[in-house]
């Protein structure tokens, strides 16, 4: 079982959360029940609106959602905040390329503030922008003393981020990559160090020796474990970081120290095919294709995203033994599972908001396109 490694005596709230696997579009329980854990109910979702050509994407990173349901993109090519409606057309894209106020290098965070504000971080830039709501044009742009880091994002009476630790090969010829979440002041200038956690696994290439001058070459990997870290939407300060190594997460409450426990040991194994692979392979260069081919057999990582908000619930990803949906469970900060959703397997929700989620979808053409989904109940919102 995965864990992070607490680097100072702040207690957590953690929430041990391991789905067996669902059985096909229903997830109903047929003899035994493959689902002990549950609780709450299997809503059904309805497909609402599929974002069109006008909505030009490479790369989704992040996705918020304001009050009045507009839709905000981070996309890896997009010098800027890409704005949908509520029905995802396109409506304008906030900033532009450049280093001026207003101006962006690399959107590395996205985040909707309670009034409806936009903060952006610029990692390239190592500051923020925050747009008032349904303005163009920043109310103010901070620069960070610190940093870059990876992601900034605002919380009562401060800053939360994300530090990535440079890339080391070591002499035993192992990369290590760690990320740590510091705790930040409304300017900047004071970090405390909340936790560490590794950082996505990569496929790593060295051409003679790193330490006297070698190569080092580094490309992600298709199949391999990556962390998310989402902040809780409210008044207090909460986090959570789970590891796709295994459906759990850790949520932590900076301000209260409360703390609640739940686990079930068991998950679903995918392995990987052989087409899953070629396709993989396919995409990188002969030398990285080498290396996936010769690293197999693989299998998938169980937990596909992480959700953090709606009433203060996190909502899980989760892989199922049937290839074609994979299961949104969302659960109560004291572990108890209030409701599932099940959605075509390669959806990633980013955000849910008043009965919808909001992700993304690969078409065949590899081109990410942003769906909505609406939930006919209440309860993916219910607070404890």
């Amino acid at each position: 079982m995965h864990r992070s490694r607490l680097e100072t005596p702040t207690a957590t709230i953690v929430v041990l959360m391991a789905l067996t696997p669902a059985l096909p579009n229903t997830l109903a329980a047929q003899g035994s029940d493959p689902r002990p854990w549950a609780r709450g109910p299997v809503l059904e979702a309805t497909l609402e609106a599929t974002s069109g050509p006008d909505v030009i994407l490479s790369r989704v990173w992040g996705i918020d959602v304001g009050s009045k349901g507009r839709v905000y993109v981070r996309d890896d090519q997009t010098r800027g905040v890409i704005v949908l409606s509520p029905d995802l057309t396109y409506e304008r894209t906030l900033g532009r390329r450049g280093g001026g106020p207003g101006e962006f290098r690399h959107v590395s965070t996205v985040q909707i503030l309670p009034d409806d504000s936009v903060l952006v971080y610029d990692r390239n830039q190592n500051r923020i922008t925050v747009f008032p709501p349904g303005a163009s044009e920043p109310a103010y742009v901070q620069g960070l003393p610190g940093g870059p880091y990876r992601e900034v994002f605002k919380v009562p009476e401060g800053l939360v981020a994300i530090r990535t630790s440079a890339y080391e090969a070591s002499g035993a010829d192992v990369g290590i990559e760690n990320e740590r979440l510091l705790r930040l002041s409304s300017d900047g200038s004071v970090a405390t160090a909340l936790f560490a956690f590794p950082r996505k696994e990569n496929l790593v290439y060295r051409r003679g020796d790193p330490r006297g001058g070698g190569a080092v070459s580094i490309t992600s990997h298709p199949f391999g474990h990556r962390p998310f870290v989402r902040i809780v939407p409210g008044n207090t300060v909460r986090v959570v970081y789970a590891s796709s190594l295994a459906p759990e997460a850790t949520l932590i409450d900076v301000e209260s120290g409360r703390q609640a426990v739940l686990s079930y040991p068991e998950a679903p194994t995918v392995r990987v095919t052989r087409k899953e692979m070629g396709a993989a392979a396919e995409r990188k260069s002969t030398r990285f294709a080498r290396m996936l081919r010769e690293g197999g057999p693989y299998v998938w990582p169980p937990l596909t995203g992480v959700v953090a908000g709606g009433g203060g619930l996190v909502m899980l990803g989760v892989r199922t033994t049937d290839r074609k949906v994979w299961e949104w469970a969302s659960f109560r900060d004291d572990g108890t599972h209030a409701a599932s959703v099940v959605l075509p397997s390669g959806v990633v929700v980013y955000a849910q908001r008043e009965g919808r989620l909001i992700g993304t979808i690969t078409d065949e053409f590899d081109t990410p396109r942003i769906v909505a989904y609406r939930v006919g109940s209440d309860a993916l919102e219910a607070r404890r």
